[in-house]
């Protein structure tokens, strides 16, 4: 038998508290899967027999085995019960030609029982050409203890990994050394991910809106917690291509995100809606067409550090780096960050909208951005944007109108409802074109004019940059200006 390096649910607790590198003891073998059913294809549709062997193996307490390199066909979810020890496709091709069934708004090729424990997912190629285009490969609702690793999944139009934690909690997941591939040519690439960690919240009145937590916070200013716990899962040593979101972390907290390349999605890694206390270090991402690492909606205090990040993408689009949406307490440290070519970056490090208390240190930039290499603003809005004598604003997310992320239609208002305080830029190195920094302290009437409110800059930190080309004003700083509403401020900490 050939040995393989798995990562042991039994070391996450572990890991968090370790680097990467020392987060891993001796690695079992394949041998330590135990005994298995071992499964030979039938040359027609195998789903009945494999379903039958899984079952058969899981009422046993032992796993199931493929043949090495055989070629398998599904027309269903193959169903991953508690009591199952392992799914060893030893490299074979399971080509999946799954529909969505009737009253399910989704297919999966494999689908882990909730409430299952223990079960291990590794060493299948799954081709999802086949299949619906709303077909995840594998859907992890209400596992704990659970390993998803060494798969190969292509032609991905919808999901690839997804754990979900809806109806109950999820803990101690491994997914590593899985390859992702989002379809060729697959031009509807939103709602593709390659690896998904979600709980969603509760629902509220805007819950079934498009866009909900973008309309939650441009109404309320608030970010709804999520509703069942996600924590320490380890995402390792994968690699996703050709997708919307190449990770996407979603109500998940204490996770690992680690020695992942991700290239040619839209935004390579997404932590949102009260993903907090992750660690997200060396990692490769390129060539995202808007943020590398995207940071938003109420995710706290994590610890972006050590990653490589390039593009020659970019379509004027976010920053690279950034945190909005009261994200407090993220620290942004020594990454490497590139952008080159004519589609480059907005930014390449921002913060805004209740976002306090962000350290952006020691990060190495190089190339250019359309708006402002570094920049800070309070809240979004053009009226104040374009106010006080700065009109057009070409430093601004608000210099134009806005698109609604709900209705689709241009606002003036995008959100954010008071002060950020507490902002840090220190000892970053500049080998950029384009204007160094840019603070925009606004002020706004609010949603529909009726909720005013004063945006003030309090306290940010500016100091030990190395700036290739300062320019006349390596900080322009703009304070809005309404009628009704007065103007805001900007204050240094020294």
């Amino acid at each position: 038998m050939k040995v393989r390096r798995l990562l042991p649910v039994a070391l996450l607790g572990v890991s968090l508290a370790l680097t990467p590198a020392a987060a891993t003891a001796a690695p079992p073998t394949d041998t330590d899967h135990g005994a298995a059913v071992e499964v030979a294809p039938s040359g027609g549709d195998d789903t009945s027999l494999l379903q039958q062997r899984i079952d058969e193996a899981a009422a046993r307490g032992i796993g199931v085995r493929l043949r090495p390199g055989a070629r398998y066909i599904t027309s269903k979810e193959l169903v991953l019960p508690p009591g199952l020890k392992a799914f060893d496709g030893e490299g074979a091709l399971v080509e999946a030609h799954v529909g969505v069934p009737k009253g399910s708004d989704a297919a999966n090729v494999f689908r882990f029982k909730a409430q299952s424990k223990g079960i291990i997912l590794t060493e299948v190629r799954i081709d999802l050409k086949g299949s619906a285009a709303r077909t995840r490969a594998v859907l992890a609702p209400w596992v704990s203890d659970t390993t998803i690793s060494h798969l190969t999944i292509t032609n991905l139009k919808f999901r690839g990994i997804d754990v979900v934690a809806d109806d109950g909690p999820v803990d101690k997941v491994s997914i590593h050394d899985n390859v992702v591939h989002g379809a060729a040519g697959w031009d509807e690439t939103e709602g593709v991910v390659g690896i998904a960690v979600t709980s969603h919240p509760e629902p509220d009145p805007f819950t079934g809106y498009p866009a909900p937590a973008y309309m939650r916070f441009r109404e309320t200013g608030t970010v709804l917690p999520p509703r069942n716990k996600t924590s320490r899962i380890t995402i390792v040593d994968n690699k996703v291509d050709t997708t919307y979101y190449g990770i996407s972390l979603s109500g998940a907290t204490d996770c690992l995100i680690a020695r992942n390349v991700t290239t040619t999605n839209v935004r390579n890694l997404s932590i949102q809606d009260g993903s907090s206390r992750n660690r997200v270090r060396s990692n490769d991402f390129h060539d995202s067409t808007s943020a590398a690492i995207h940071v938003a909606y109420g995710s706290s205090d994590n610890l972006v550090e050590h990653n490589r990040i390039r593009t020659g993408r970019g379509k004027g689009g976010e920053a690279l780096l950034q945190a909005y949406h009261n994200s407090t307490g993220n620290v942004f440290k020594k990454n490497r960050v590139e952008a080159h070519g004519s589609r480059v970056p907005r930014w390449f490090l921002y913060v805004a909208t209740g976002s306090h208390n962000t350290v952006f240190h020691d990060n190495t930039l190089i190339g250019k951005a359309s708006h402002a290499v570094a920049a800070a603003e309070s809240i979004w809005d053009q009226r104040s944007a374009t106010s006080a004598g700065l009109n057009p604003n070409p430093y601004s997310y608000s210099g134009r109108p806005t698109i609604h992320q709900g209705t689709g239609k241009e606002v003036l208002f995008a959100g954010g409802h008071g002060d950020l305080r507490g902002i840090t830029f220190t000892e970053n190195t500049f080998a950029t074109e384009g204007q160094p920094f840019y603070l925009g302290a606004e002020v706004t009437y609010g949603p529909a004019d009726k909720a005013p409110a004063v945006g003030n800059i309090v306290d940010i930190h500016i100091s030990g940059n190395k700036l290739r080309s300062p320019g006349p004003t390596p900080i322009i700083e703009h304070r809005g200006q309404l009628d009704g509403v007065g103007q805001a401020s900007i204050s240094h900490r020294r």
